[in-house]
Protein backbone atom coordinates (compact mmCIF):
# COMPACT_ATOMS: atom_id res chain seq x y z
CA UNK A 1 0.00 0.00 0.00
CA UNK A 2 1.45 3.36 -1.06
CA UNK A 3 0.11 6.65 0.31
CA UNK A 4 0.15 8.93 -2.72
CA UNK A 5 1.34 8.14 -6.24
CA UNK A 6 4.66 6.43 -6.92
CA UNK A 7 6.41 9.20 -8.84
CA UNK A 8 10.15 8.58 -8.59
CA UNK A 9 11.55 6.22 -11.22
CA UNK A 10 13.68 4.50 -8.56
CA UNK A 11 10.62 3.41 -6.57
CA UNK A 12 8.63 2.45 -9.66
CA UNK A 13 11.45 0.19 -10.86
CA UNK A 14 11.97 -1.26 -7.39
CA UNK A 15 8.27 -2.10 -7.00
CA UNK A 16 8.25 -3.76 -10.42
CA UNK A 17 11.29 -5.86 -9.49
CA UNK A 18 9.69 -7.01 -6.25
CA UNK A 19 6.50 -7.92 -8.10
CA UNK A 20 8.53 -9.95 -10.59
CA UNK A 21 10.43 -11.86 -7.88
CA UNK A 22 7.33 -12.60 -5.82
CA UNK A 23 5.14 -13.59 -8.77
CA UNK A 24 6.13 -17.25 -8.33
CA UNK A 25 4.78 -17.30 -4.79
CA UNK A 26 1.89 -14.86 -4.66
CA UNK A 27 -0.18 -12.33 -6.53
CA UNK A 28 1.10 -8.86 -5.65
CA UNK A 29 -1.04 -5.78 -6.12
CA UNK A 30 0.29 -2.28 -5.49
CA UNK A 31 -2.45 -0.01 -4.16
CA UNK A 32 -1.82 3.74 -4.41
CA UNK A 33 -4.08 5.55 -1.95
CA UNK A 34 -4.87 9.24 -2.38
CA UNK A 35 -3.16 11.52 0.12
CA UNK A 36 -5.34 12.98 2.85
CA UNK A 37 -4.83 16.24 4.67
CA UNK A 38 -5.98 17.28 8.11
CA UNK A 39 -8.70 19.93 8.31
CA UNK A 40 -7.49 23.51 8.54
CA UNK A 41 -8.05 23.59 12.28
CA UNK A 42 -7.85 20.06 13.76
CA UNK A 43 -8.69 19.83 17.43
CA UNK A 44 -5.57 19.44 19.59
CA UNK A 45 -7.15 16.36 21.18
CA UNK A 46 -7.23 14.67 17.75
CA UNK A 47 -3.46 14.96 17.41
CA UNK A 48 -1.64 12.05 19.00
CA UNK A 49 1.93 13.17 18.35
CA UNK A 50 4.02 15.59 16.29
CA UNK A 51 7.53 14.77 15.05
CA UNK A 52 9.59 17.72 13.83
CA UNK A 53 12.75 17.16 11.80
CA UNK A 54 15.05 20.15 11.29
CA UNK A 55 18.33 21.61 12.56
CA UNK A 56 19.68 20.93 16.03
CA UNK A 57 18.45 23.41 18.66
CA UNK A 58 21.48 24.56 20.61
CA UNK A 59 20.24 27.93 21.90
CA UNK A 60 17.84 26.25 24.33
CA UNK A 61 18.83 22.64 25.15
CA UNK A 62 15.67 21.88 27.17
CA UNK A 63 12.91 22.42 24.63
CA UNK A 64 10.17 21.73 27.19
CA UNK A 65 11.27 24.28 29.80
CA UNK A 66 9.56 27.50 28.71
CA UNK A 67 9.39 29.97 31.57
CA UNK A 68 9.85 33.33 29.89
CA UNK A 69 9.89 35.17 26.57
CA UNK A 70 13.51 34.21 25.86
CA UNK A 71 12.77 30.49 26.26
CA UNK A 72 9.71 30.87 24.03
CA UNK A 73 11.78 32.02 21.06
CA UNK A 74 13.86 28.84 21.02
CA UNK A 75 11.36 26.08 21.79
CA UNK A 76 9.99 24.07 18.89
CA UNK A 77 7.42 22.17 21.02
CA UNK A 78 6.10 25.46 22.43
CA UNK A 79 5.60 26.98 18.97
CA UNK A 80 3.91 23.82 17.67
CA UNK A 81 1.61 23.75 20.70
CA UNK A 82 0.61 27.39 20.18
CA UNK A 83 -0.17 26.74 16.52
CA UNK A 84 -2.26 23.69 17.47
CA UNK A 85 -4.27 25.82 19.88
CA UNK A 86 -4.79 28.57 17.29
CA UNK A 87 -2.77 31.29 19.01
CA UNK A 88 -2.30 34.06 16.45
CA UNK A 89 1.42 34.43 15.56
CA UNK A 90 2.80 37.61 17.05
CA UNK A 91 2.95 39.11 20.54
CA UNK A 92 0.33 36.64 21.80
CA UNK A 93 2.93 33.89 21.54
CA UNK A 94 5.02 35.57 24.24
CA UNK A 95 2.15 36.74 26.41
CA UNK A 96 1.99 35.45 29.98
CA UNK A 97 -1.36 33.81 29.21
CA UNK A 98 0.30 31.64 26.57
CA UNK A 99 3.40 30.93 28.66
CA UNK A 100 1.25 29.61 31.51
CA UNK A 101 -1.52 27.94 29.50
CA UNK A 102 -1.90 24.37 30.88
CA UNK A 103 -3.25 23.12 27.54
CA UNK A 104 -0.16 24.42 25.73
CA UNK A 105 2.14 22.89 28.34
CA UNK A 106 0.39 19.53 27.97
CA UNK A 107 0.48 19.56 24.16
CA UNK A 108 4.21 20.30 24.17
CA UNK A 109 4.77 16.78 25.48
CA UNK A 110 3.26 15.41 22.29
CA UNK A 111 6.00 17.08 20.25
CA UNK A 112 9.39 15.46 19.62
CA UNK A 113 12.25 17.32 17.95
CA UNK A 114 14.63 15.39 15.69
CA UNK A 115 17.82 16.43 13.93
CA UNK A 116 17.21 15.95 10.19
CA UNK A 117 20.23 14.68 8.23
CA UNK A 118 18.78 16.45 5.18
CA UNK A 119 19.27 19.81 6.90
CA UNK A 120 23.08 19.83 6.76
CA UNK A 121 23.14 18.30 3.28
CA UNK A 122 20.86 21.00 1.90
CA UNK A 123 22.80 23.76 3.68
CA UNK A 124 25.95 22.62 1.91
CA UNK A 125 24.26 23.37 -1.41
CA UNK A 126 22.43 26.55 -0.37
CA UNK A 127 23.16 28.41 2.87
CA UNK A 128 19.75 30.10 2.68
CA UNK A 129 17.84 26.84 3.16
CA UNK A 130 16.18 25.94 6.43
CA UNK A 131 14.91 22.43 5.84
CA UNK A 132 12.09 21.20 8.05
CA UNK A 133 9.68 18.29 8.00
CA UNK A 134 6.67 17.86 10.26
CA UNK A 135 4.88 14.55 10.74
CA UNK A 136 1.51 14.74 12.49
CA UNK A 137 -0.14 11.57 13.74
CA UNK A 138 -3.89 11.96 14.15
CA UNK A 139 -6.84 9.60 13.87
CA UNK A 140 -4.45 6.71 13.31
CA UNK A 141 -2.89 8.34 10.24
CA UNK A 142 0.34 10.25 9.66
CA UNK A 143 0.32 13.51 7.71
CA UNK A 144 3.59 14.93 6.42
CA UNK A 145 4.63 18.40 5.25
CA UNK A 146 8.17 19.58 4.45
CA UNK A 147 9.86 22.72 3.20
CA UNK A 148 13.34 23.87 2.21
CA UNK A 149 12.76 27.49 3.24
CA UNK A 150 10.92 29.24 6.03
CA UNK A 151 7.98 31.48 5.23
CA UNK A 152 9.26 35.01 4.65
CA UNK A 153 12.63 33.95 3.22
CA UNK A 154 14.00 36.10 0.41
CA UNK A 155 13.38 33.31 -2.11
CA UNK A 156 10.84 33.04 -4.90
CA UNK A 157 7.63 31.51 -3.59
CA UNK A 158 8.42 32.30 0.05
CA UNK A 159 8.70 36.12 0.18
CA UNK A 160 6.09 38.06 2.11
CA UNK A 161 3.82 40.22 0.00
CA UNK A 162 3.48 43.89 0.87
CA UNK A 163 0.06 43.21 2.38
CA UNK A 164 1.46 40.38 4.51
CA UNK A 165 4.21 42.67 5.78
CA UNK A 166 1.64 45.31 6.65
CA UNK A 167 -0.46 42.72 8.48
CA UNK A 168 2.53 41.58 10.54
CA UNK A 169 3.38 45.17 11.46
CA UNK A 170 -0.22 45.88 12.52
CA UNK A 171 -0.34 42.74 14.68
CA UNK A 172 2.91 43.54 16.48
CA UNK A 173 2.32 47.27 16.85
CA UNK A 174 -1.29 47.01 18.04
CA UNK A 175 -0.30 46.18 21.62
CA UNK A 176 1.41 49.59 21.93
CA UNK A 177 0.21 52.02 19.27
CA UNK A 178 -3.25 53.33 18.32
CA UNK A 179 -4.56 52.50 14.85
CA UNK A 180 -4.05 55.99 13.43
CA UNK A 181 -0.34 55.98 14.30
CA UNK A 182 0.08 52.48 12.91
CA UNK A 183 -1.44 53.37 9.56
CA UNK A 184 0.51 56.64 9.35
CA UNK A 185 3.74 54.79 10.15
CA UNK A 186 3.05 52.24 7.41
CA UNK A 187 2.57 55.03 4.89
CA UNK A 188 5.80 56.73 5.92
CA UNK A 189 7.82 53.51 5.84
CA UNK A 190 6.57 52.68 2.34
CA UNK A 191 7.86 56.07 1.16
CA UNK A 192 10.84 56.38 3.48
CA UNK A 193 13.15 57.64 0.74
CA UNK A 194 10.87 60.65 0.20
CA UNK A 195 10.96 61.82 3.83
CA UNK A 196 13.13 64.86 4.65
CA UNK A 197 13.84 63.37 8.10
CA UNK A 198 12.78 60.55 10.43
CA UNK A 199 11.17 62.89 12.92
CA UNK A 200 7.55 62.23 11.90
CA UNK A 201 8.10 58.47 11.63
CA UNK A 202 9.66 58.29 15.09
CA UNK A 203 6.71 60.27 16.44
CA UNK A 204 4.34 57.68 14.99
CA UNK A 205 6.33 54.85 16.53
CA UNK A 206 6.05 56.21 20.06
CA UNK A 207 3.25 57.31 22.36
Amino acid sequence: ICVGKLKERFYIDAAAEYAKRLSRYCKLELIELPEQRLPENPAPAEIERVDCHTSAFVAHPDQYAVNNQVDAQFSGPYCIALAAHNYKPGPAWQDKAALTDPAVQAFMRKVTMHVAPEYSEKRKKDMNTWYARVEITARGQTFVEETDFSWGSNVDGYRLTEEEQKAQFRTCAAIVLPDDKIERAIGLILHLEDQPSLEELMSCLSL
